[in-house]
């Protein structure tokens, strides 16, 4: 997964609540721990106001820009989170907006090795108040708000050209014009051609729902989806087991725990009833690995996870405050996809059938539930030829061989003016799923093939060291002996293939 460097601001200002301030705590929590990707980058930022005191700042850096491989890392990072509280009058406790983002367009223009994608999760009302803060200007509070609103503007214009998102989380008595503003002015480019990837607004007037807006709008973000939230309550003594959702689709996951306290265990069982190491590098085909025990928040990533239903027991010794507990999956899918061209060299005037076929690692996409959540689609261009598109599905009808197979097909008629080279592009993008582009390169025939060949091989699951039977069938229309050659292409690295006869 593509490594992100991410900055998360709280607002700590006095019109928020105790609780509020606490499941703002619990979601930047998570976050600390949830990222599919161990180069990704953290800091998180707690904001209030300065109102000319001596001894106040708007900004708190809680939590400076942090690395998340390591779990001394994770485990630091959840400590400082903690510090989050709601501000006194003494601390400053309106709302400065302004000096938020520009503390975090700041830290992400820090030096970077790795190109980090860069986002802003801001978590607030949306409503800016710097009344009582001297810098901005005449002591009329409409006058300064008006001040801050101008710069304001100015920041959000900087994280659009600094290529910076801005995903608001907004809770309470919210002001959606404002939110809305940065969503939208903010950068806009996407990891993938999905709309679910731009940057827009979360509002949630349960302050308990912020923990799931913030999962949700990160995992927009990473262009990754989010599995189900199951939420419980937890009390000394006591064990719970919730359940997460991981879609067949998924290559790389995150199941993610909001513990309550960092004195809770966590077990987590696969969708065989199994339970799975904290750490392994090969468990079931998967590689494991489980952030610090010892937070109040952890979780556990896994490469290659098997599909299917998650289970997560938390147990909680005797004596722990009762507190609410809630886990979620965050993934993303590397999808493959073949094309195929039939006839693979055609003549100007023939329609031709066009095929794409997805695959996850380890088997073909066939579930409809499944299916339905990707858009695939194909191109055709060439010399002679302006790009057309080609209309696929997986319906059964027409060019389609069966319908929910994984396999999307459609036609397009090569226009009497091609002349030489064409190009057939399959492409797909899905909520989840980093989009993926295969091409189909060949020329336009002067006439009918000299060679045809059909490849067929029979279905199921071959284990290492077993056999599938297929057949080649190679044609010469004009009975000319030719040489021929196989080759193996596209394989993952370490795959262990080999044709003989070579």
């Amino acid at each position: 997964a593509q490594p992100v460097r991410i900055v998360v601001l709280v607002d700590e200002s006095g019109s928020l609540s105790d609780q509020d301030v606490v499941n703002e705590r619990n979601a930047a929590s998570l976050i600390a721990v949830a990222d599919i990707s161990a180069r990704s980058q953290v800091a998180v930022v707690g904001f209030g106001s300065s109102d000319g005191r001596i001894g106040q700042s708007a900004v708190s850096p809680i939590c400076p820009l942090t690395a998340v491989s390591e779990p001394g890392n994770q485990q630091e990072l959840l400590r400082c989170v903690n510090t989050l509280h709601r501000r006194t009058a003494e601390e400053g406790n309106n709302t400065d907006h302004v000096a938020a983002l520009d503390q975090a367009l700041q830290i992400l223009a820090a030096p970077d090795d790795a190109d980090r994608a860069k986002m802003i999760f801001l978590l607030t009302d949306g409503r800016l108040d710097v009344s009582g803060s001297p810098q901005y200007g005449s002591p009329d509070a409409a006058t300064r708000n008006t001040e801050a609103q101008r710069q304001l503007t100015e920041k959000i214009n900087e994280a659009r050209d600094g290529k910076v998102q801005i995903w608001p989380i907004g809770f309470g008595n919210v002001d959606m014009a404002s939110l809305d503003g940065y969503a939208t002015g903010g950068f806009q480019g996407t990891c993938n051609r999905s709309s679910d990837a731009k940057p827009r607004t979360n509002i949630y007037t349960a302050s308990s729902d912020v923990i799931k807006a913030l999962l949700q709008a990160f995992a927009s973000a990473r262009c990754a989806g989010l599995s189900g939230y199951a939420q419980d309550t937890l009390a000394g003594g006591d064990s719970v087991e919730l359940s997460v959702d991981i879609p067949v689709i998924s290559t790389d996951g995150s199941i993610v725990v909001l513990k309550g306290s960092d004195k809770v265990r966590v077990t987590y069982l696969d969708p065989r009833g199994v339970q799975v190491p904290r750490e392994s590098p090969d468990f079931d085909g998967s590689v494991l690995q489980a952030t610090t025990e010892n937070a109040t928040a952890e979780s556990l990533h896994v490469r290659n996870p098997r599909p299917g239903r998650w289970k997560v027991r938390l147990a909680a010794p005797a004596g722990v405050a009762t507190s609410t507990v809630a886990a979620s999956a965050i993934w993303q899918g590397r999808l493959r996809s073949s094309i195929a061209v039939t006839p693979p060299a055609p003549q100007a005037g023939q329609t031709v059938d066009v095929r794409v076929r997805l695959q996850t690692r380890a088997d073909a996409v066939t579930d409809p539930a499944e299916l339905r959540t990707l858009t695939v689609r194909a191109e055709a261009s060439g010399d002679g030829m302006p790009l057309r598109s080609v209309q696929v599905a997986d319906d059964g009808k027409g060019p389609d061989r069966q319908a929910n197979d994984g396999e999307f097909a459609g036609q397009v008629t090569i226009p009497s003016t091609a002349t030489g080279n064409l190009v057939f592009v399959g492409r797909i993008d899905a909520t989840g799923v980093v989009g993926d582009e295969r091409p189909f390169t060949t020329r336009t025939a002067k006439g009918p093939a000299a060679v045809t060949g059909d490849i067929s091989v029979g279905g199921g699951r071959v284990a290492p060291g077993g056999n599938l039977r297929g057949k080649l069938v190679i044609n010469t229309a004009d009975g000319q002996p030719r040489t021929l050659g196989l080759r193996l292409v596209d394989l993952d690295p370490g795959t262990l293939a080999e044709l003989s006869p070579a």
